[in-house]
């Protein structure tokens, strides 16, 4: 898994001790099984920084949108933080 920009990072176990990868460079999200790796998101805007809270859904830090977000148990997204005190989240500087 992950390429010559680098290997994959943040896994994160599920219920099912399933986990979950974050191909940054790729902008892809991977299950990983025992001797399997698929892809089963993209466009995850270089997302890492992964965790689940107590229902389960995915908590991700994306690079390229700076900002946290959720995923929902239905696949949708909620946006956690994109500021803090008035002020975008960016890069430091």
């Amino acid at each position: 898994m992950g390429g010559p920009l680098g290997p994959v990072e943040g896994p994160v176990c599920g219920k099912k001790a399933v986990s979950s990868v974050s191909d940054i460079h790729a902008s892809k999200r991977m299950k990983y099984t025992p001797g399997q790796a698929s892809p089963y998101s993209e466009k995850t805007n270089q997302a890492n920084g992964l965790t689940r809270d107590l229902q389960g859904r995915l908590l991700a830090c994306e690079h390229e949108t700076r900002r946290v977000i959720r995923q929902e148990l239905d696949g949708s997204i909620t946006v956690i933080a994109n500021s803090f005190q008035g002020r975008r989240l960016n890069r430091a500087e």
